[in-house]
C-alpha cells in the first residue's frame, strides 16, 4: 500500500491538476491524503469533491509538521509514504517506475524532477548535504540532455519535493525535525539517513514537473530566503558541522542574496536560527557524514562548469585528502 502525502495551503488550482493525476495513478495500489492548513480558497472543498482524504490542520504549520501529521496517520497500513509538493504534476507510471528500482536495502526513491516552465531543465534530482549546512540539489537548472543523470544512481538524500519512502525508515529515524517549518528539512533528513547507514535511489525514468516554491512565494522570495538562511544555521547547529566551513558557506550565500535583494531576509534568517532552540545530534565525526557528497558536488561541478558559489566554497573550505575521510 502506497500513501501519497500533500501537504497544501492555499493551493486548490495545483491541487487541481496534481488530483486526478494521483487517482488514476494510485486506482488500485494506494491512497491519497492531503494535509491542509487552514486553506482559505476551497481547498477542503475541491478535495471531498474528488473524493479525497483531507486531514485538516488549524494553521499553515510549515511543510515539515504537515507532512509528520500525514505521516503519522500513514504509518499503522502503508508500506510506502510518498511526500509530494501539490505544485507538482507526474508522468504516467511514476509510482510503478519508482518501484521497479525498490531492490533490497533501498530505503527510498527519487524521481527526475524537470522544470515546469522548462521542460528541457532539470528542478532536481537528489540533494548533496554540506559541511556549511548549504545543499546542492544535483543538477538544478541544467539541461537533462547534457547531464550525467540519465542512469539510476545510489543516493543518500532525496528532496521532498516528490519522493517516495518505505514506511519502517520513520518507524526507525523518526519523522522531519518540526523545528524547520519550512526548507531543509528534507536534507536534515538525508543527514539522519547517512549517519544511519540508509541509502535510497535515484530513479529517472519516473518523472515529475515542478513549479518551485510556490506557497511561499518562488524562488528567492523574501520568505524563502529567510527560511532558507535560518535553515542553513539550524542544520549546522543540529549537526555540529566544523565553524569554518559554516561561515564561509553560509556568507557566500548571503552575497547570493544580496545579489538578489534579499540580504536583509538573510539576515534576519541567520538571527532566527541562532536563537533557535536545537534539538542537537552527537555524531562521532560529524565531518565524515558530508565529506562523500561534497566530494560528489565537486565532481558534478566540474562536469558542469563551476557555479560561482560552489566555486568560491570550496576555495574557502576545501576538500582534505581523501585518506582523512574518516
Amino acid at each position: 500500500m502506497i500513501t501519497a502525502v500533500i501537504p497544501n495551503y492555499n493551493g486548490a488550482a495545483r491541487l487541481q491538476k496534481l488530483l486526478p493525476q494521483l487517482q488514476r495513478e494510485l486506482e488500485t495500489a494506494g491512497r491519497i491524503l492531503v494535509v491542509d492548513g487552514n486553506s482559505s480558497d476551497g481547498s477542503v472543498s475541491l478535495c471531498q469533491s474528488l473524493g479525497v482524504p483531507v486531514l485538516q490542520l488549524p494553521a499553515n504549520l510549515g511543510f515539515a509538521r504537515a507532512v509528520n501529521a500525514g505521516i503519522e496517520q500513514s504509518l499503522p497500513d502503508s508500506e510506502w509514504i510518498g511526500i509530494l509538493n501539490n505544485d507538482i504534476t507526474i508522468e504516467l507510471g511514476f509510482f510503478s517506475t519508482l518501484l521497479n528500482q525498490a531492490k533490497d536495502g533501498v530505503w527510498f526513491l527519487a524521481p527526475r524532477i524537470l522544470s515546469a516552465a522548462d521542460p528541457t531543465l532539470i528542478d532536481g534530482t537528489y540533494d548533496l548535504p554540506t559541511r556549511a549546512g548549504t545543499a546542492y540539489r544535483a543538477g538544478a537548472g541544467r539541461p537533462y540532455a547534457d547531464s550525467p543523470f540519465q542512469h539510476p544512481r545510489d543516493i543518500h538524500c532525496a528532496p521532498m519535493t516528490a519522493a517516495l519512502f518505505r514506511s519502517d525508515l520513520f518507524r526507525e529515524l523518526g519523522t522531519l525535525d518540526d523545528d524547520f517549518g519550512s526548507y531543509l528539512e528534507d536534507v536534515d533528513f538525508g543527514i539522519r539517513c547517512i549517519a544511519a547507514g540508509r541509502k535510497g535511489r535515484y530513479v529517472p525514468d519516473a518523472v515529475a514537473y515542478h513549479e518551485g516554491s510556490a506557497t511561499l512565494g518562488g524562488a528567492w522570495s523574501a520568505r524563502s530566503t529567510r527560511w532558507i538562511s535560518r535553515n542553513q544555521l539550524v542544520l549546522v547547529r543540529k549537526h555540529g558541522f566544523p565553524f569554518w566551513p559554516a561561515v564561509a558557506g553560509q556568507t557566500l550565500w548571503g552575497l547570493l542574496a544580496l545579489r538578489r535583494g534579499r540580504l536583509l531576509s538573510w539576515a534576519i534568517g541567520k538571527l532566527e536560527g541562532f536563537f533557535t532552540n536545537v534539538k542537537s545530534i552527537r555524531h562521532q565525526n560529524p565531518d565524515w557524514l558530508v565529506l562523500n557528497t561534497e566530494r560528489e558536488i565537486d565532481e558534478l561541478q566540474r562536469h558542469h562548469g563551476y557555479d560561482w558559489y560552489w566555486r568560491q566554497y570550496f576555495r574557502f573550505a576545501p576538500l582534505p585528502p581523501e585518506d582523512q575521510n574518516q
